[in-house]
C-alpha cells in the first residue's frame, strides 16, 4: 500500500506544482494581455512622455532613500555651461527638486498635455497650466544618445523658480506640524494628489504600489486584520471602476487643500456615490481619502462594473505588480465567469477553491516535512562533533510546516471572504500561530547556525562567543515576534517595545542580580576567560563548561553533577582557566627503600630521563628527576614533568602510561619502592662505643678531610671511566 502511495502522492505534486500552475499563468496572460493593450495610452512611453515619467520615478526612488537614482535623476537635466564641474552635482539636485515639486503640483493629465515627439526636431516646448491658470513653460532637448531630458533653459527658468517657491512656501505651511495652522499629508494634501498617487500605485509609476494605493483609502470601517492586503484588492477594484465609468476627469480635480468642492466621481443609484472626504488622524495629519462608504459601493458593484465594461468590448484587468486574490479574481471574470452563479448565497468558484484547500494542506504539510527532514539529515551529517544531536527534524518541520499552511489559508480567506468579521477572526488567530511558528522556526534556524559555526571554529572561546550571540539573536527574535503580535491588533510596535523597555528596567531595578548577570555575561563575551570545553576551577567548583547563557554558565564537576554558576561570579571572582595552559605540569614523588644501592638509584633516574626523552607529548627540554629527599621511610626522587596535552582525559592517560613505565623500569632494575614501616632492632651486645675526636674543631676538621676524600675517589672514579 506504502508503495502505491508514494508514487500516487508524487504524479499529485507535479499536477499541482508544475501543470496547473503552468495552466493558470498562460490563462492569466491571454486574460490580461489585451488590458495591458489598453493600459499602453494610460501609460505611454513616447520620449517627451518618458522624460517626465521617468524623471517624477527616479525623484521618488531619490526621496525614499534610494541614492542610486540620483545618477539617472542628473541625466535627465543638462548642465548649463557656465556651471563648473565641481558643483554640478550639488546644483542639478536643488533645481531638480524645484522642477519635481512644479510638475507635481500642476493638473497633468499625459495623454493630452504632453504631445507626441516631434520626429524631425531636437527641441521641444510643452505649455502646462496650473490651477489658476498660469502658464508654464518645459523646453527639452535631445541629448548625445538620442534621449529627451530637460534643458538648462528650463533649469533657470525664472518662472519655473517663481512657481516653486510659491508652492515650497505653501507646502511648508501645510505640511509641518511645528507651524501654525493646519498640517496635511504632503501625499495625499488635495483630491487631485489623492487621485495621482491612487493611479501611480495601481499601475506602478513613479516607484509607487499597491501599498501606497491603499493610503488613498479610508479603512476605518475595515476589521484591522483585514486592512493590509484587503486595502490593495480594493485599491485596485476602486480604479478599474474610476478608470472606465468615472465622469469626473483628473484634471477637474482641486490642487487646494482647503478647498470645498467635494469629488464626486460616480454615482450609484442603486448603492451609492464613489467619493472623497477630508480625514484627520489620530496624530493630527489631515488627507484626502476615498470615503468608507465608496469602498462599500466599490464592493458591492465591482464585478457588475466588470461585466459592463468585458460586455462593451474593453478589457478591465489593469494594474501591475498586483496580489495574488486579484489575478485570480481576474481568472475567474474572465475566463470562468459561470463560476460566478450562487449557490447557498456563496460563488461556486469559492467552495471549489474551498476544495483545492483541502486536497493541497496535505501535501503541502507532506513535502515541507519531506524536504526539511532532508535538510536536517544532511546537515547532521556534516557538522563536526555531532553538534546537531540535540536537535530533532522535528524542530525545524513542524513550524515550517505550520507557516507553509498558514499562508495558503490565509492566501485562500481573501478568496473567499464572505463575512468580514469572521474573516477577520479566524485571520487574527491564523496569523498569530503563524508569528509563533515563524519565532519557533527563527529562533531554531539561529541556535543550529550558531552550533555549526561554533563546531566548525578552531577556536573554543570564538565558538563560545558565537553561541552566546545566538542566544541575544534568539531573544531579539522573540520580542519581534511579541511586537508583530501587538501590530495585529492595533498597537504600534514603537510603543510596545518601549513598553517592553520600561517592563525591563522595572524587573532589573527590582532584581540587582538580573543586571549583575547580564554585566557578567557582556564580560564573558568580550573578555573570552574560558569557552564551552574548558575545563576551569571558581570559587571551589571544578568542572568542565557545558553551557554559556545570558543568565548563567552550567560546569559538569567531576562527580558528574551540573552546578549552575550566575555569571555575576565570574565578575567578582577569579576563574582559573585549566584548558589555557599551555602546558600541563605533573608533580610526584617516587619512594625507594633505604637499601637501594646509589648506583641503582642512578640507574633508575636515567632510565625515567629516558622514558621522557622518547614520549612525543612530555617536554624533554624541562624535567626534573632527582634525587630529593630524605624521606621517613624512604629516600625520595622528585619528578617534574609538562605535559602538552589540550584536555583532561589526556592528561590522565599521559600520566597513567609514565607511571606504568616507571613501576616496570623499577621491577627491570629490581629496585623496591618504600612504603611506611618501622624496623625494630632488639640489641643484646654492648652499645658500640666512639671514639672521642677531640672537641669540635677537631670533629669539623675530620668531617672536611672525610669529604675531601670521598669527593676525590669520585674524580678519580670518572676519570677512571673516560680512560
Amino acid at each position: 500500500m506504502k508503495k502505491i502511495y508514494i508514487p500516487a502522492l508524487t504524479i499529485i505534486i507535479f499536477l499541482v506544482t508544475s501543470i496547473i500552475p503552468s495552466q493558470i499563468t498562460s490563462l492569466l496572460s491571454v486574460s490580461t494581455a489585451q488590458a495591458e493593450q489598453q493600459a499602453y495610452q494610460d501609460d505611454p512611453k513616447d520620449g517627451l512622455r518618458d522624460c517626465f515619467l521617468s524623471f517624477q520615478e527616479d525623484m521618488i526612488n531619490y526621496e525614499k532613500g534610494q541614492l542610486e537614482s540620483k545618477e539617472n535623476i542628473f541625466d535627465r537635466l543638462q548642465l548649463p555651461e557656465h556651471i563648473n564641474t565641481g558643483r554640478a552635482y550639488s546644483y542639478l539636485l536643488k533645481n531638480a527638486k524645484q522642477i519635481f515639486l512644479v510638475v507635481q503640483s500642476l493638473i497633468l493629465d499625459y495623454e493630452t498635455d504632453i504631445p507626441d515627439a516631434p520626429l524631425d526636431k531636437d527641441t521641444a516646448e510643452i505649455t502646462m497650466y496650473t490651477e489658476d491658470q498660469d502658464p508654464v513653460t518645459f523646453e527639452l532637448i535631445k541629448n548625445a544618445q538620442g534621449t529627451w531630458i530637460f534643458s538648462a533653459k528650463t533649469i533657470e527658468s525664472p518662472e519655473i523658480y517663481a512657481l516653486y517657491t510659491r508652492i515650497h512656501d505653501r507646502f511648508l505651511k501645510l505640511t509641518r506640524a511645528n507651524m501654525e495652522g493646519e498640517t496635511f499629508d504632503i501625499n495625499l494634501m488635495s483630491p487631485y494628489k489623492t487621485m495621482i498617487r491612487l493611479r501611480s500605485g495601481v499601475m506602478g509609476r513613479y516607484g509607487l504600489t499597491l501599498d501606497d494605493a491603499a493610503q488613498t483609502l479610508d479603512l476605518s470601517e475595515i476589521e484591522p486584520a483585514l486592512r493590509e492586503d484587503l486595502g490593495k484588492t480594493l485599491a485596485v477594484r476602486l480604479y478599474r471602476i474610476l478608470h472606465f465609468e468615472s465622469p469626473l476627469n483628473i484634471e477637474q480635480l482641486s490642487v487646494q487643500p482647503n478647498t470645498e468642492t467635494i469629488p464626486v466621481f460616480l454615482v450609484d443609484p442603486g448603492f451609492g456615490v464613489i467619493s472623497m472626504h477630508l480625514i484627520t488622524d489620530t496624530m493630527g495629519i489631515k488627507s484626502w481619502k476615498f470615503t468608507p462608504k465608496s469602498l462599500e459601493v466599490v464592493r458591492n458593484t465591482y464585478d457588475d462594473y466588470i461585466k459592463s465594461i468585458i460586455d462593451k468590448g474593453n478589457h478591465p484587468f489593469i494594474g501591475k505588480n498586483l496580489t495574488i486574490d486579484v489575478k485570480f479574481d481576474d481568472l475567474i471574470q474572465s475566463r470562468f465567469r459561470y463560476l460566478k452563479k450562487e449557490l447557498l448565497g456563496i460563488d461556486i468558484w469559492k467552495f471549489i477553491s474551498l476544495f483545492i484547500l483541502i486536497i493541497l494542506t496535505p501535501i503541502v504539510s507532506w513535502v515541507i516535512s519531506w524536504i526539511s527532514n532532508g535538510i536536517m539529515n544532511v546537515l547532521r551529517r556534516k557538522s563536526p562533533n555531532n553538534s546537531l544531536a540535540a536537535f530533532t527534524n522535528q524542530r525545524v518541520s513542524r513550524p515550517l510546516t505550520v507557516i507553509s499552511i498558514g499562508y495558503l489559508w490565509t492566501s485562500g480567506l481573501l478568496f473567499m471572504i464572505t463575512s468580514e468579521d469572521g474573516a477577520a477572526f479566524l485571520l487574527v488567530i491564523m496569523n498569530i500561530i503563524m508569528i509563533i511558528a515563524e519565532v519557533w522556526l527563527a529562533t531554531t534556524v539561529i541556535l543550529v547556525g550558531a552550533q555549526l559555526v561554533a563546531g566548525s571554529s578552531k577556536s573554543q572561546t570564538g565558538g563560545t562567543v558565537v553561541l552566546v550571540i545566538g542566544q541575544v539573536l534568539k531573544i531579539i527574535v522573540i520580542i519581534i515576534g511579541i511586537t508583530k503580535i501587538a501590530g495585529i491588533f492595533g498597537q504600534d510596535s514603537t510603543r510596545v517595545i518601549a513598553a517592553l523597555g520600561i517592563s525591563g528596567v522595572a524587573i532589573a531595578l527590582a532584581g540587582k542580580n538580573t543586571v549583575e548577570n547580564i554585566f557578567g555575561t557582556m564580560m564573558i563575551v568580550t573578555t573570552r576567560p574560558f569557552a564551552i570545553g574548558h575545563f576551569i576551577i571558581i570559587e571551589k567548583i571544578e568542572g568542565e563548561v557545558e553551557h554559556v547563557g545570558l543568565r548563567s554558565t552550567t560546569i559538569r564537576t567531576f562527580y558528574n553533577s551540573l552546578v549552575t554558576v550566575p555569571n555575576s561570579h565570574f565578575i567578582t571572582s577569579p576563574v582559573d582557566n585549566m584548558s589555557k595552559r599551555d602546558y600541563r605540569l605533573f608533580k610526584t614523588s617516587i619512594g625507594v627503600a633505604y637499601d637501594t644501592p646509589p648506583e641503582k638509584m642512578i640507574a633508575f633516574t636515567e632510565g625515567l630521563r629516558e622514558i621522557v626523552m622518547n614520549s612525543s607529548k612530555i617536554d624533554s627540554k624541562r624535567p626534573h628527576i632527582r634525587v630529593n629527599d630524605f624521606g621517613s621511610s624512604s629516600i625520595d626522587i622528585i619528578v617534574y614533568l609538562h605535559l602538552h596535552v589540550s584536555n583532561r582525559e589526556e592528561e590522565l592517560i599521559l600520566r597513567e602510561k609514565f607511571i606504568l613505565d616507571a613501576i616496570n623500569l623499577a621491577k627491570r632494575l629490581e629496585i623496591e619502592f618504600a612504603f611506611p614501616s618501622r624496623t625494630v632492632y632488639m640489641r643484646n651486645e654492648e652499645m658500640p662505643s666512639h671514639q672521642p675526636m677531640g672537641g669540635e674543631q677537631r670533629a669539623a676538621s675530620l668531617g672536611r678531610e672525610a669529604a675531601s676524600l670521598l669527593l676525590k675517589e669520585q674524580k678519580d672514579a670518572t676519570e677512571n671511566e673516560k680512560d
